[in-house]
Formats: C-alpha cells, structure tokens, sequence
C-alpha cells in the first residue's frame, strides 16, 4: 500500500506539532473558541490547518515567510491542483491558511501589512467594517476581495463614481464568473458604497445603481412550510424520544434562529427569570430573544425526562445535557418564571 493513502488518527496532532504552528496550535484554537466558532468547526478548522502547514513544511517555508507560503499555495490551488487524498493541501485549507495568519497579526507575533500594500481607501474601510458593522475577519477577508478590483477598475476617486460606471462594471464581471460568485461580489461591492456613502465621499443612493443578481429557482421548491405543515412536523415529536427534537425545532419555527445559532446556544444564554435567550448574532451582535412558554416547556421537559449520563453546557444539539428542573411553570405564569439547575456536568470538550 502506497505511504500517505491513509491518515492515522493522530496525524493531525503530529503535523501541527512538525509545522510552523506548533507553538501556536493550541492559542489558535481557544482563538477561534472566543469568536464562537463551534466545537465541531474549531476541530475541522485545526485539520486543515494541519494540512496546509504539512505541505509549508514540505516546501521549506518557515513561520516568518508564512504570507509568501500562502501565495504560493494559493497559486497552487487556482493552479488547479487537487487533492488526491484526505490529508492533501486543499482551497479550504489555503483559507484556513488566510486565517491563521490573521490571528498571528492579531496576537502581534506577525506584523500587520502597511495599509498602503492594499490602499488607504480599502485599508479605512476594513476598520470601519470592524469597529462600526462587526464583521468576522473571514467575512471582511471575502468583501476585500471584491472591492479590491472594483476600486483598480473605477479608481480611487470616490466621487466620480456614477450609476453607469457602477452598471458597466458588474455587468462585465458577470461575464467571467458564476451567478453564487457574482451575488458575493454583489454584496461586498455594495457594502463598500454604503461605507462610502456614510463617510461623504461620493453621493446618496449610489448604493442602489447596484444591478440585481438574478438567481432563479426550481418552481417546485418551496421556500417555507405552510403553518399546517409545520404544526403537524411539531406533532410529530411526541414520547421521550424526541423530547430533544420539539425544542431544536420550536426554536426553529418560533425564534427565526439559524441552525448554527441553536447549536452555539448553552444555559448561560437563557435567563428563565426574565423569560429571554440571549443570542450572538452574525456580526457578534448580541439580542434578546423571548423565551416564549411553549419553548421553555420543551426544554424543561427534555432536561426533566431524558437526564443523560454525559453533562454539557451547550443546548441541545451537540452535547447531552445532565440537569434537574425545580420550579416548573405553571400556565398562569409569565414565560421564564422558571428554574433549571445543572448538576454533575462538566465542561464539552
């Protein structure tokens, strides 16, 4: 059998370990930890990170030459190099690469590129998308690739932009790439002029000179479940057995929430007292969300009946939850007059 067909369990430990991030590995996941990425995504993430520093490490690079590494790899990648094999250097892992690099600015071990390397334009509005917008580094990282050519294309004089010019410009971008490409430049373009348009370098209402991005879909999907349909999947989770399954999906239907956001909330976020979830939103904005009766019901019967053996914090996705509930409400009550009361759990690894 060919050597590297397979890649032991322990792999990815031992290329972090042989790499340029061995000293960093464990900082960069608690890194990603803080920004509320999931358990799951942090353990991925830290995969392809393994994999592109095992190729780095192949080629020679050191941590200090990390940014040419990347664009070599990048060239690799856009190249159209494939990988053979499940530990191989990939396009996800070259933007895992994009993100290490990121944190090491971040933690000062790296020093940041001179704002004038990317533009002083581009530069200005990258802090104003972080401190005024909260946007995720990753997000910020796609909008920059955008406007970059967008700005080399109309130049770097705000205020000669116009509707046409706009138009023109997307219209031949269209050209040359996908319709799921071209919406995302679509976005990052016009949160650009929005930034323009708040600090008075060009216009208002330049923002809509933005052409649509036409994305039609199949007639046959819907795009949301009518209210019977839905009241009878909410039917359907009867018995102890999906106890876990009535609450995931209330919160669902209910709240609005996205999957991702249900999975990230623990007991920490909910304040039955108050009769609110609180909630870290895209852009790390923080809300209050209701705790309406009907979903506090369903998670204090899921924690009353089903109390699993293995504890977690987080609720009710990916960990198991250990807990006993006093103080149920009752009908009469408002919404969060509750008490739940964890016992014997222990931190999700």
């Amino acid at each position: 059998m060919p050597t590297g067909v397979y890649v032991r369990k322990n792999a990815v430990e031992n290329r972090l370990k042989a790499g340029m991030a061995a000293d960093h590995a464990a900082d960069f996941a608690q890194w990603l930890r803080d920004r509320r990425y999931t358990p799951r995504t942090v353990i991925e993430k830290m995969r392809l990170l393994a994999s592109w520093t095992h190729w780095a490490r192949a080629e020679n690079y050191t941590l200090a030459a990390i940014r040419e590494a990347y664009a070599a790899s990048f060239a690799l990648i856009a190249a159209g190099q494939r990988p053979r094999f499940r530990g191989d250097v990939n396009q996800d892992a070259v933007e895992i690469a994009k993100l290490f690099i990121a944190y090491l600015e971040d933690r000062g071990v790296l020093a940041c590129l001179p704002a004038k390397s990317v533009g002083a334009l581009v530069a200005e509005f990258a802090a104003w998308a972080r401190e005024q917008r909260g946007l995720a580094e990753t997000t910020l990282a796609t909008y920059l690739g955008t406007i970059t050519p967008f700005i080399d294309a109309l130049g770097e004089t705000p205020s000669a932009y116009d509707a046409v010019t706009i138009r023109a410009y997307m219209t031949e971008r269209a050209k040359a790439v996908s319709i799921a490409r071209m919406k995302g430049i679509s976005v990052g373009i016009r949160a650009f002029l929005r930034f323009l348009i708040a600090t008075g370098r060009c216009r208002p209402g330049l923002d809509h000179a933005m052409p649509n991005v036409a994305g039609w879909r199949l007639a046959s999907i819907p795009r949301f479940l009518p209210d019977a349909d839905i009241t009878r999947i909410i039917g359907a989770c009867e018995g102890e057995r999906r106890l876990r399954d009535r609450a995931i999906i209330l919160m669902l239907v209910r709240l609005g929430l996205r999957a991702s956001e249900v999975a990230r909330l623990s007991f920490g976020d909910i304040d039955w007292r108050q009769g609110s979830i609180r909630l870290f939103g895209k852009g790390r904005r923080e809300e209050l969300l209701p705790l309406t009766q009907e979903i506090g019901d369903a998670l204090l019967a899921y924690i009353e009946r089903t109390q699993p053996a293995n504890a977690g914090r987080a609720i009710p996705v990916h960990y198991r939850i250990c807990a006993a509930a006093t103080d149920r409400p009752h009908h009469g009550q408002m919404p969060g007059q509750a008490r739940a009361e964890t016992r014997g759990c222990r931190e999700p690894l």
